[in-house]
């Protein structure tokens, strides 16, 4: 069929499809293919990086080509011809620098197929002029960072003006005809309109479908332009982020009655520097193989973006290239400002930081606000939101304490100087920006050999550490990576301590001979003095890295955790070594300092902020407590859901209790209620786990048995991508999604989609987490049940927030089923039950659990 070794083959993901084709041509005893082949995936992701993914279909889309029966044989191949011919136009039809640069990058790269095609196009573009291809755009990934004008006339702030959008003749139904009026909606926007008056904050948790961001946006919206505010709105998942600012924030656009400024902003890292990778684009050689590989998705994304967010770049997301993006994107601590040449000429970061200057409303996530906090691209603003503040605490945390690894380390000396494959970084493009070198040559082989002593010890070190806890906790032979606290009477910190402080020696050693380099450089010209002021942003990095390595070495603090974590035994990466971390403790006095003292007015809302109606676990563990009661102000606004017609919530009391003696027995019957229910309602079900192990387990014993019904098994991590699996599992309305950790919050399934929701176990954490631990003895000290007012909290919050991802519209129905009998059999049971939004209904067998959801569920099989 194919013909002759010199017929050209096209194929999408063509190694796979080549591959598969050899082995039966092998197995029918015939020779394999010859043929030279184009890999219209490869050229995909080279040509269009930033496309929403590079599926075929997507691809043919983009050329206008409707692929409706994908994965048939035949409309796969007219598709891979269009999008053949759709590519081989688009590289005709390249800019010139584009098409140069990327020629200069494939020269020295490994790629003979997509080599051969540049020198063909190359030929064809000496002879003629070609025009690009028609495509549709809404194919291509565009992040907008900003819209709106600032508002130049004047808005009255008027709290009854407010209020009719929350009301039965609302402004909003002229954009939105599907708005309802919700009581608890115009409750919430009450409490925002108070908290801005009276300088209040304000702990409101709102149940699911009152529709909170507007309850809040459209109050602050008014305050801010009529006063001349800026509010910042802080969320925890990207989800979030991006309906604020891509869908909430454009209907209000158009709903209120007048404009405002919005922008989305990202941490420096999101963004890449211009200056940095014009560096490597001059000098490819400077890059690995598979550093110039990666560099070519850049260009093509980098002519066209208006944001620089490399979140729009997939092909680049996706091609594992941390080790590049280290090195060209932006970051504070080598960021020159004002002297670099970019400065004012398409600076993505400069650019960022005037609109936030203009802003009325900023989106931002909690991570970036509380790194921000000491004062940096946000400025200063008296309003804030943070929705899912229920996250608040881990965040601060993380954003607070530190992590001391290997990666890190090398890293940042790897950025100062390496030689691999040539000598490059900071320290060596100064060396080699200056004329008279003689002159500098000894104080610059200091520096080498400062670095290269403070590597080999720095590998030295954690090997040291990853070794020690092997002999200590043998964390090879177990499931997960191990976590231990440690003091300075730990075994393993006694064997590690000495080599410790050897590393914190290495490490001043570089900071010094650096020091003394840069005191003698006299810059020759704009470049040098550029190369020179980046460099002491990388001396400020070491000085970084010392202080939380000097921390981690000295655990005596008693409002830290400190702790040390193996590798994972399951990554099977042998080069893979230990870390040390630590956290402060009291991060309600944190957000204190950084957050409610500095502001006006905050309000904090979730879902989920109550246990069992009571507040007290958040207003402690977020610091609230420190303010004066006046200006602290709580609210339960229940969901506007009918959830005693809508949800039936049963609890499986004819399961064994979880324990680590029954396991196999209780797989056992987890497997044998999903499929018997699967198979007797064919519903979208979603199985929450709380173990990748257990889901592991149940995936392979259901599989088979589903799959002779018919029915989709997806699992999180064993089939697919969170956003592939989601998508599937949506497509699908006959199928079982198995997911741990991420698909407890934030996923939102509509409808048919998702009817059922099995909670496999109380999401109890691990006992033994060093954050945790360190917590329930903080509260065991000051006389109280940390189990009762820790433990059983932390587990409530995130049941609930499992429990919500259920019923998402008032059309919506379905059933829970809590496979865990501890609810109704334990006394702690009863603060997960209290937290439920309609009672339990314990079943005594699979037979009574399936004829009570025939009664829910009516006619649907």
């Amino acid at each position: 069929f194919i013909g002759g070794d010199d017929v050209l083959l096209a194929a999408h993901n063509a190694s796979f499809d080549v591959g598969f084709i050899n082995v039966s041509l092998l197995d029918a005893g015939k020779e394999p293919l010859r043929n030279p082949v184009v890999d219209t995936l490869s050229l995909a992701r080279i040509l269009y990086p930033d496309l929403l993914n590079h599926q075929l279909e997507t691809v043919a889309g983009l050329f206008k080509f409707d692929l409706r029966q994908a994965h048939r044989a035949t409309e796969d191949a007219r598709a891979c011809l269009e999008v053949a011919v759709g590519l081989w136009k688009t590289l005709l039809a390249l800019p010139e620098e584009v098409f140069d640069k990327i020629y200069a990058i494939l020269q020295q790269s490994n790629m003979p197929g997509i080599l051969d095609l540049w020198e063909a196009a190359a030929q064809d573009r000496i002879l003629s002029r070609y025009e690009p291809p028609e495509i549709d755009e809404k194919y291509l990934l565009r992040l907008s960072n900003e819209f709106g004008e600032k508002e130049k006339g004047t808005v009255e702030f008027s709290p009854e003006v407010v209020l009719e959008y929350f009301s039965e003749d609302s402004p909003l139904r002229a954009v939105m005809p599907e708005y309802r009026f919700r009581p608890q909606q115009r409750q919430m926007a009450e409490l925002v309109l108070s908290a801005l008056i009276n300088g209040e904050v304000a702990l409101i948790e709102a149940g699911t479908g009152i529709g909170k961001s507007f309850a809040y946006l459209i109050p602050m919206l008014f305050w801010a332009v009529s006063n001349g505010e800026r509010v910042v709105v802080s969320t925890f998942t990207k989800a979030l982020e991006e309906q604020l600012f891509f869908s909430d924030l454009e209907v209000l656009r158009r709903a209120l009655p007048f404009d405002f400024k919005a922008v989305l902003l990202k941490g420096k890292g999101n963004y890449i520097c211009l200056r940095r990778v014009e560096r490597y684009l001059k000098n490819p050689q400077l890059l690995t193989y598979n550093e110039r590989k990666a560099l070519l998705y850049i260009i093509p994304w980098l002519a066209r973006t208006k944001s620089g967010d490399i979140s729009e770049n997939t092909a680049f997301s996706n091609s594992g290239s941390r080790h590049l993006w280290e090195k060209i994107r932006a970051e504070s601590i080598t960021c020159i400002g004002s002297k670099c040449p970019f400065f004012k000429r398409g600076c993505y970061v400069y650019s960022i930081r005037r609109k936030v200057r203009d802003a009325q409303v900023v989106v931002v996530n909690h991570s970036l606000l509380l790194a921000d906090a000491a004062g940096g691209v946000l400025g200063d603003y008296n309003y804030i939101v943070l929705d899912e503040a229920h996250n608040l605490e881990r965040v601060a945390a993380d954003t607070y304490g530190a992590i001391v690894a290997r990666w890190r380390i090398v890293s940042a000396l790897d950025s100062i100087f390496t030689d691999v494959p040539r000598p490059s970084g900071t320290l060596a493009f100064l060396f080699s920006s200056l004329r008279n070198r003689e002159k500098y040559g000894e104080l610059y082989q200091q520096c080498i050999n400062a670095i290269m002593s403070a590597r080999s010890m720095t590998f030295t070190f954690f090997m040291e550490l990853t070794e020690q806890m092997e002999l200590v906790y043998h964390w090879r032979e177990q499931r997960y990576p191990v976590r231990k606290r440690y003091d300075p009477d730990n075994p393993v910190f006694r064997k590690i301590s000495k080599f410790g402080a050897q590393l914190i020696e290495h490490l001043k050693q570089v900071k010094l001979t650096l020091e003394r380099f840069v005191e003698s450089v006299v810059p020759e010209d704009e470049e040098s003095e550029r190369l020179t002021e980046e460099l002491r942003g990388e001396i400020e990095r070491i000085d970084s890295i010392m202080d939380a390595l000097i921390t981690s070495l000295n655990p005596t603090e008693s409002d830290l955790v400190y702790w040390m974590e193996s590798p994972s035994p399951q990554d099977g990466n042998e080069n893979a070594t230990a870390s040390l971390n630590f956290a402060y403790l009291d991060i309600g006095r944190i957000l204190d300092s950084v957050i409610y003292r500095k502001v006006a007015t905050a309000v904090l809302t979730s879902a989920t902020l109550s246990i069992a109606g009571d507040f007290s676990y958040y207003i402690k563990a977020l610091g609230l407590y420190r303010l004066t009661p006046k200006r602290l102000v709580t609210a339960i606004l229940g969901s506007p859901y009918d959830y005693d017609r809508q949800l039936k919530v049963f609890v499986g009391r004819f399961l064994p209790p979880p324990s680590p003696h029954n396991e196999r027995e209780f797989t056992d019957e987890i497997v044998r209620v999903i499929w018997e229910v699967s198979r007797r309602f064919r519903a979208g079900a979603l199985a929450l786990f709380t173990s990748h192990h257990m889901l592991q387990n149940v995936f392979y014993e259901l599989h088979s048995l589903l799959e002779e019904e018919g029915i989709t098994l997806l699992a999180q991590q064993l089939s697919g991508s969170q956003a592939a699996v989601r998508r599937r599992f949506i497509e699908e309305v006959e199928s079982v999604l198995l997911g741990t950790e991420s698909f407890w919050q934030g996923v939102n399934v509509p409808g048919e989609s998702l009817e059922v929701l099995f909670i496999v176990k109380l999401p109890f954490g691990v006992p033994d987490e060093p954050y945790s631990e360190a917590k329930q003895e903080e509260i065991r000290a000051c006389g109280g049940n940390p189990f009762i007012e820790y433990v059983v909290p932390q587990s409530v919050i995130r049941f609930r927030q499992g429990v919500g991802r259920l019923i998402r519209s008032e059309s919506d129905r379905g059933v829970l089923i809590i496979l865990d009998p501890r609810i109704s059999t334990k006394r702690y049971g009863k603060m997960f039950v209290d937290s439920l939004p309609t009672r339990a209904i314990d079943v005594f067998s699979i037979d009574e659990l399936l004829m009570k959801m025939e009664e829910h569920f009516g006619d649907k099989r």
